[in-house]
């Protein structure tokens, strides 16, 4: 599996195996863990007392590749070869690859593909046993120290590329909080070690020296918007946007879907268009829903790129216009991503409904209840500790004939199961574990 679609599945982060693991590295990463809970970083990338120098090193790296792999792993969606055509920090900074293997020579790559042979590179690495080795007894190669020396260099890259050409999408998802601690901490690591030279930190040069003149003063971590302060303002000047709290989706999601809506959701609310998007992914849903063709040509895996076009130039005419969602549309198409298009509208309204601060609760009848009892029900649930105060309750009566009875009630991400179907299930399984 490559390193990208690893990002995608969310599953891959490189661990040692525990039990090739030494006692020592064992314990090595149990300090720097109990270390990091206490919030001093400083204290954190210490050498622990009587501790060999390359095993911290080779622990900490590892810690590191991980934390990397998961933050870039919440830009991946939308950090692609058409968006990301270099590997870029500002424009003063272009990365280029090279290996002993497949690129001999310095190398242009999308910044996607840079990242990819990177972490692939690191990889191999750490499951090389001659430079990380797994056993008690075996040495570190002499040259230990420059290896790691290369990996930080070329680790802090993506930390660069995922802040100068993502950071909004870290704002959007916020994540702030994370990156910042994770750069800060390895901050600390590279110059307790000398493990970077100050001009390979130069696209975040500013930034850096703000983490180390903190870090002089105090073993806390620095708020986001210190960070953002520190951000080189006149080459990013699109970063304005870091503590815009009235942009910040009102409830968290999960999943691809949902960071796709949070994305919208942030970029409508930036645009002062809420309503407008919220009208046209409306739209979309009906036409979704009404077209079973459709729904088939949304999840072809076959598409060309050309069919691609036309089926968003096709949706974007047929909803209120709406420069938001017609981005959205083509960067679902560009990332093979347009089966997600029902979620995605199903999570877009969740959003809405938190925003206009309204509380959606389903009932699930065997047959259509009639307006009377709806009302009666909603009144029920309005009074309930599920609905809190001031917020506005909306009431949609589902129709599955086979609960054969009774109710479900779904308010938020409760359900209450009051069904004849999962009174009988719950009776047959009684009955099974009596006999």
């Amino acid at each position: 599996m490559s390193f990208l679609n690893s990002l995608n599945s969310r599953s891959k982060a490189f661990k040692t195996n525990p039990s090739r693991q030494s006692p020592s590295q064992f314990q090595l990463r149990q300090y720097a863990e109990a270390t990091l809970g206490s919030g001093s970083l400083r204290l954190a990338v210490l050498l622990p007392e009587g501790e060999d120098l390359n095993e911290w090193l080779a622990v900490n790296t590892v810690d590191f590749y991980n934390q990397i792999n998961m933050l870039y792993g919440t830009v991946t969606e939308f950090c692609s070869p058409r968006s990301c055509p270099e590997m870029k920090a500002t424009d003063e900074y272009e990365y280029l690859w090279q290996d002993s293997e497949k690129y001999k020579r310095p190398t242009k790559l999308s910044a996607p593909d840079y990242i990819e042979n990177l972490m692939n590179w690191v990889q191999s690495y750490f499951e090389s046993d001659s430079v990380f080795p797994s056993k008690i007894g075996v040495p570190f190669p002499r040259n230990f120290g420059q290896i790691i020396r290369t990996i930080f260099k070329r680790l802090f890259r993506v930390y660069a590329h995922i802040y100068c050409s993502h950071f909004e999408v870290i704002t959007e998802l916020g994540m702030q909080p994370h990156l910042n601690t994770s750069l800060k901490h390895f901050v600390f690591f590279a110059k307790e070690f000398d493990l970077i030279d100050r001009k390979d930190f130069g696209p975040l040069n500013e930034l850096i020296d703000t983490i180390l003149q903190e870090g002089k003063k105090k073993f806390t971590m620095l708020p986001v918007r210190t960070f953002a302060r520190a951000l080189p303002t006149a080459r990013l000047a699109v970063r304005t946007y870091a503590t815009a709290a009235s942009t910040v989706p009102p409830v968290q999601l999960f999943g691809v879907d949902g960071t796709y809506a949070s994305a919208l959701y942030t970029a409508a609310a930036k645009e002062k268009s809420l309503d407008g998007t919220s009208k046209a992914l409306v739209a979309l849903g009906d036409i979704i829903t009404k077209d079973k063709d459709l729904t088939g040509i949304l999840s072809n895996p076959a598409l060309s790129s050309a069919d691609k076009k036309v089926v968003v130039e096709a949706l974007s005419k047929s909803i209120p216009s709406s420069a938001t969602v017609s981005n959205l549309l083509g960067v679902l198409a560009e990332n093979n991503r347009l089966s997600l298009l029902p979620e995605i509208v199903a999570k877009f309204s969740t959003l809405i409904a938190a925003y206009k601060g309204e509380i959606e609760a389903t009932i699930t009848s065997a047959a259509a209840l009639d307006s009377k009892t709806i009302g009666r029900l909603e009144n029920a649930i309005a009074k309930s500790k599920f609905v809190g105060a001031g917020k506005k309750l909306k009431v949609t009566n589902k129709v599955n004939p086979d609960i054969l009875g009774g109710l479900i009630v779904e308010v938020g991400d409760r359900t209450v199961d009051l069904s004849v179907s999962n009174k009988i299930s719950r009776l047959n399984t009684l009955i099974s574990e009596a006999v």
